[in-house]
């Protein structure tokens, strides 16, 4: 919206809505002037005088609900142009949604409002806004132009007009020859206006005879069209002759492929050319279907991995082969392509029968297509000159006309070299695999039912741990290789195969001889003799341990959180569907969040932020009983579930996770928390909407207490960036001082020179994401640490910005290293498109640069200091400035030297309160 104030009306029955939408529209644009009403009569009559940029409308209120108001504004047609955008308390309300579309609204948001969504939304409503009064304005104009062109279209319709009187008499006479020719006649003079058509030309158009009457050449073709068509008018009268075509615009609006030639007349002394045109879209899309057809053809046979060879009938001329064919044949195309017929397939491609013997004439794929139209499909051997054989599996197909004859032949062959390669290969792994599994790993084992002899593999030893070079344990003692429980099942199972010969399949846990526990997958089968009595058994055993202490761990981080180690979203979801029965009501939800996290991740590194988080969840345990259900739901969000608790309860609950994270700080920062609860009582009440009704409360606790937690970080940060390098705190307090001073001769007013102060005292906030080694190194920075530094203006103004506090300054930090002559950095700004602030900063930062003390250089006097801000001024530096420092504040500030001590000092007066408020006038 330009420079222009905002006007934002919102219209809510409930006056708390309004409070709540006021603070956080002011979040997101301070200027904004909002208006508010609580009916929606008084909003129409006040949307009528303010005429307001965006309208916020509740759906539900007396007398005149949110539908009609908005079927009222957009039926108005001063009033249609601003944008509508509904409020209401329903989430996923679809009915709603709907209705509201229906009467106009451009858009939805649900109570209660989220900041971003809200933000969001807002933009993009006084973006239409915009957009809708710059297309009121452009209907104006075009209408005006709509006007001027049916002026002028009128005065050719007139003109038209006295030509065709004028050569009424020849009318009859050539309409007789014009109708009797086939396709459109026509007759134009130089200025591009038909004059003569035949009944023909009305037929294909759709024009009547008074409508083609007033048509000129430039009604028929579109722009590129038209072009194409002048430029043949200009050889018709050059040349004598020209020939076009072009899609000809016919009166229902659809075109028509033309193609029109024509030749020049001279008649009564005036020029004119005349031809005819044709109707060629039918030709046209026959022509390039079969283009497209023959493109595709081509495009799949050249780009096909198989090659392909199509032979004209009888004789067996090779008419094509792809470009596959000619590599798997390993020939150039004259060799194997040309001159050939079926008699000479076998000879030049070199065709061979998977047993090394050679083809028949007749026997070839392609020549059996050819002469018995056989479709057939056989593998043979193309074997190459110098290069290895190749394997081929070929597909031969006969092409037949209309009547069924034979007119050409086709087939598809495939190099399967590497299949074949691979059918030997897997042969011989089979064979190794046979003689492999006497070997393999897999511990087996073999017992003696009449003996009850066992029998142990070297690897079923390894299992149980056991020594290889001793028996194996008798039966009577395997009950120690296993737990109760599997030992139980295994019992069982063993009982039935050994007596009734039913083989089992088995998961079961171990106990090894070093009493580690371990799991082994086991099957075992029966081998009868031929009466059908169980005479041995024998099964395998497999070491599965470490599958199942993967699938553990994978069922822990199914339903766990990997940062808190609480449960996941998805468990708590599972768990409140599980826990919502009668008898755990009254069941009580908490809803938890984390202030400011993004706000410390962006500035502490993430590192920080998983600590708090992690803290924020110990400390929430804390305050849950056994029976409670705590889970991280979202990125800073977790959730309780409490059974058999009531709303008093469940709030005492809160109550007291609030009071132990307010005393947690992680590396110096104050844990943060807001919280809201509700309780289900009876089967009615939707689950979800309870957990919703909790969401809603710790909202709205969080509305209120963020933005505090956000300035507590800020000082947090500052504190910080000062205690990492005191040469950045001296820098910054001097560079506070002379901003101060310098908005103070500008006639900045008391709040403006204050807030001059904080923003150059917090103006290289953005430090606090440099390395510390960098900020205090001793001598110059290398070029790749410069980069790193010069990114401090971009990280402040993304930590300030999460602010409303500081929203404002944070433009100024952002472009307090542009210069005046647009070559600084980031933005590459230029004048007065650099905040005034900024200008300001810029100047004092670079002042104390050059005055102050750096181990690699000594600082400058004030009268050189002086000359170089006179030097840079109009390029780096905004002049009026320069002068208003030079001339006014340089001398009325003692240089503005600033005392270690008494720096020393006022850091510590800001113990207790944020040091930017420690000078407050």
């Amino acid at each position: 919206m330009g420079s222009k104030t905002i006007k934002i009306l919102a219209i809510d029955d409930n006056r708390d809505n309004l409070v709540t939408l006021r603070a956080l529209i002011h979040e997101a644009f301070p200027s904004a002037h909002i208006f508010t009403a609580q009916d929606g009569r008084k909003g129409f009559e006040l949307t009528i005088r303010e005429n307001p940029d965006v309208i916020f409308l509740d759906i539900i209120m007396p007398g005149m609900d949110g539908y009609e108001v908005c079927r009222k504004l957009k039926a108005d047609q001063e009033l249609r142009d601003i944008p509508v955008v509904f409020l209401t308390a329903l989430r996923g309300d679809k009915e709603s949604r709907i209705k509201a579309l229906e009467s106009g609204a451009e858009a939805f948001l649900s109570k209660p409002v989220d900041e971003v969504e809200l933000t969001a939304q807002l933009r993009a409503m006084l973006k239409i806004r915009t957009s809708n009064l710059q297309k009121r304005d452009e209907k104006k104009r075009l209408t005006e132009m709509v006007e001027e062109k049916t002026r002028k279209l009128r005065l050719s319709n007139s003109k038209a007009l006295q030509l065709l009187e004028s050569v009424k008499r020849e009318q009859s006479l050539i309409r007789a020859i014009f109708d009797s020719i086939p396709g459109y006649l026509y007759v134009y003079d130089e200025n591009g206006t038909i004059i003569r058509w035949n009944r023909q030309h009305e037929t294909m158009t759709g024009y009547t005879q008074e409508e083609l009457s007033n048509m000129t050449l430039d009604q028929w073709f579109d722009q590129e069209d038209l072009i194409r068509v002048k430029a043949t008018v200009r050889d018709v009268f050059e040349k004598g002759y020209g020939e076009v075509e072009a899609h000809l615009i016919l009166k229902d609006g659809s075109r028509m492929l033309t193609r029109s030639s024509g030749v020049p007349l001279e008649w009564n002394g005036r020029k004119y050319f005349t031809g005819i045109g044709l109707d060629i879209t039918e030709q046209k899309r026959i022509e390039e279907e079969l283009l497209e057809s023959q493109s595709i053809l081509k495009a799949a046979f050249e780009n096909s991995q198989a090659g392909i060879a199509i032979a004209d009938a009888p004789t067996g001329t090779l008419r094509y082969v792809n470009t596959a064919g000619l590599i798997i044949r390993g020939r150039p195309e004259e060799e194997i392509v040309h001159d050939i017929d079926i008699h000479r397939y076998v000879d030049r491609w070199n065709i061979f029968h998977l047993d090394g013997s050679p083809y028949c004439e007749t026997e070839v794929p392609l020549a059996r297509a050819i002469l018995y139209g056989e479709t057939c499909s056989e593998e043979f051997i193309i074997r190459r000159d110098t290069s290895e054989d190749r394997y081929v599996l070929a597909n031969a197909a006969p092409i037949k006309d209309q009547n069924g004859d034979i007119k050409a032949g086709i087939v598809v062959f495939l190099d399967i070299t590497d299949r074949k390669k691979f059918e030997l290969k897997l042969n011989q792994n089979m064979e190794d695999l046979l003689a492999s599994q006497r070997i393999a790993h897999l511990g087996t084992w073999r017992m003696d039912v009449a003996s009850d002899e066992v029998v142990w593999s070297e690897e079923l030893y390894r299992i149980f741990g056991l020594d290889c070079t001793s028996s194996p344990p008798p039966y009577s003692e395997h009950n120690k290789l296993f737990t109760a429980k599997s030992w139980e099942t295994l019992s069982r199972a063993f009982e039935l195969i050994r007596t009734a010969g039913i083989p089992y399949e088995l998961e079961l846990e171990t106990i090894g001889s070093d009493g580690e526990h371990g799991w082994v997958w086991v099957r075992g089968e029966a081998v009868t003799d031929p009466t059908g009595t169980v005479i041995s058994l024998w099964g395998i055993a497999q070491d599965i341990s470490e599958r199942k202490k993967n699938e553990r761990d994978l069922l822990y981080l199914n339903t766990h959180d990997p940062l808190t180690g609480l449960y996941n979203r998805k468990y708590f979801e599972e768990e409140l569907k599980r826990l919502d029965i009668p008898e755990n009501y009254p069941l009580s939800l908490i809803m938890c969040d984390v202030n400011g996290l993004k706000l410390i991740n962006d500035s502490f590194g993430h590192e920080v932020g998983d600590t708090l988080l992690r803290k924020a969840a110990d400390t929430i345990m804390k305050a849950c009983s056994r029976a409670c259900v705590l889970a991280r739901i979202g990125g800073d969000e977790f959730a309780v579930i409490i059974p058999r608790t009531s709303k008093v309860e469940a709030s005492h609950t809160a109550i007291k996770m609030k009071e132990l994270t307010t005393r947690v700080k992680v590396a110096h920062i104050d844990l943060s928390v807001s919280f809201g609860h509700d309780t289900k009582t009876t089967k009615t009440q939707n689950v979800i909407e309870v957990l919703s009704n909790a969401e809603d409360l710790m909202y709205k606790h969080k509305l209120y207490e963020r933005a505090s937690a956000k300035s507590r970080t800020i000082d947090l940060i500052m504190r910080t960036l000062f205690e990492k390098s005191n040469r950045e705190a001296m820098h910054s307090s001097r560079v506070s001082h002379i901003c101060k001073a310098i908005a103070s001769k500008l006639d900045f007013n008391t709040d403006a020179v204050h807030q001059m102060r904080i923003a150059g005292l917090i103006h290289d906030i953005g430090k606090i994401g440099v390395d510390e080694k960098i900020l205090n190194k001793p001598g110059r920075l290398t070029e790749e640490e410069r980069h790193e530094v010069e990114k401090h203006p971009e990280i402040g103004w993304k930590i300030l910005n999460s602010t409303s506090e500081f929203s404002e300054l944070s433009q100024f930090v952002l472009n307090h290293h542009e210069r005046w002559d647009g070559s600084g950095y980031p933005s590459g700004l230029s004048g007065e498109s650099i905040p005034l602030e900024a200008r300001i900063i810029s100047i004092a930062d670079a002042y104390d640069a050059m005055t102050s003390e750096r181990s690699y250089k000594t600082g400058m006097s004030k009268e050189d200091a002086v000359k170089e801000l006179n030097r840079c001024s109009g390029t780096q530096f905004d002049p009026e400035i320069v002068k208003v420092f030079v001339d006014q504040a340089l001398s009325e500030n003692n240089g503005f030297f600033v005392d270690s001590q008494d720096f020393s000092n006022s850091m510590k007066t800001s113990q207790s309160s944020p040091m930017w408020e420690t000078e407050k006038e």
